[in-house]
């Protein structure tokens, strides 16, 4: 007996079915978390930037 169980969204109360085996998101949040990532990448590279700018200046 062959039963495939449902996969479901991991995204907090989001219960649609997940697109292909190896997926983790539905298709709306996987776009929301990748739109999300980028933004934090983002934040994070100019705030070194900032701080390595800040440090030099203090040598």
């Amino acid at each position: 007996m062959n039963g495939s169980k449902k996969k479901v969204c991991k995204y907090p109360k989001c219960q649609k079915e997940i697109p292909g085996e190896k997926g983790v998101f539905c298709s709306h949040h996987k776009k929301s978390v990748k739109e999300k990532s980028e933004a934090a990448i983002t934040i994070l590279g100019a705030t070194g930037a900032f701080l390595l700018t800040v440090i030099k200046k203090k040598d």
